[in-house]
């Protein structure tokens, strides 16, 4: 296999240019997301989903297909949602406001890490919920698709070809989210970096095994609206994209400090608890 090229996916092909830049398909119209995010394209990411409120279709978090019925996404997306309400997930989705086919299936359960505390003090930790949908998502259609969980030992590395994407804000002096899904290519920190650079913020978090940062040179950063959505990375030696980190939190002004995921690779073991065990 050539290891220049990702794999071509059948709902929209990504090939790698000389300088590891996913090239968008052209034809698949404009997009900008993220601050300092760059064009997506409709299919490029076939595991992302939105997580909507089932009657209005407003949008609460992004989220990523682990499985044909399961969706990973950060727990304080809907932490202390009313029992009553209706959630649903759109798969395939893109364009938050067009009239699209993305199919919308409502989520039957919601299982939040056990160790999950809603406070600054935990510093992100645990961020993780794992959403049971009604039914199954139709992974015959070719824009749909589950990303896979990263070798469970895998430390991801500077060098790594990984993008972050979401819906998030595109200027943190905005109201509002975008409408459309960005992406843009980041540079994984090592923690003791990450730290080092977090060390000058008034709040002082502290970075742990659990997070994964991601670089904020070029001002990119994910922003209000991102929580919840992937970043993804590209493992040439096993020719797949996998699941790298989920949107936890950053700064107010979505710039100036790392962005901090959750790394997906410390929970395998939980989230393939939940999806052999439910």
């Amino acid at each position: 296999m050539d290891m220049t090229q990702v794999p071509h996916h059948p709902c929209l092909a990504y090939p790698l240019d000389e300088y590891h830049h996913i090239l968008p398909d052209p034809e698949c119209g404009p997009a900008h997301d993220i601050i300092g995010g760059e064009p997506s394209a409709k299919g490029k990411w076939p595991w992302v989903v939105a997580i909507v409120h089932q009657d209005t279709g407003s949008f609460i978090c992004g989220g990523s297909l682990v499985q044909k019925q399961w969706v990973l996404t950060a727990a304080h997306c809907l932490h202390g949602a009313p029992a009553d309400l209706k959630i649903a997930v759109k798969v395939a989705a893109y364009n938050l406001t067009a009239n699209d086919e993305a199919e919308r299936i409502p989520i039957e359960k919601i299982i939040e890490h056990p160790d999950y505390v809603p406070s600054q003090s935990t510093n992100g930790v645990h961020d993780l919920s794992l959403l049971k949908l009604e039914r199954p998502s139709d992974l015959s259609d070719p824009c749909i698709s589950t990303i896979d969980l990263p070798p469970i030992t895998h430390e991801f590395s500077y060098s790594l070809l990984c993008w972050i994407i979401g819906w998030g804000k595109t200027d943190p002096s905005n109201e509002g989210i975008s409408e459309i899904l960005n992406e843009r290519r980041v540079n994984v920190l090592k923690n003791d970096e990450c730290q080092t650079r977090w060390d000058v913020s008034p709040v002082k978090p502290t970075i742990n095994y659990y997070n994964v940062c991601v670089d904020e040179e070029d001002e990119t950063s994910a922003c209000y609206g991102d929580s919840g959505s992937p970043m993804q990375c590209y493992l040439p030696f096993i020719g797949k994209w996998v699941f790298g980190g989920v949107s936890s939190w950053g700064s107010g002004a979505c710039t100036q400090f790392p962005s901090v995921y959750m790394r997906v690779s410390s929970y395998n073991s939980w989230i393939r608890y939940i999806l052999i065990s439910e």
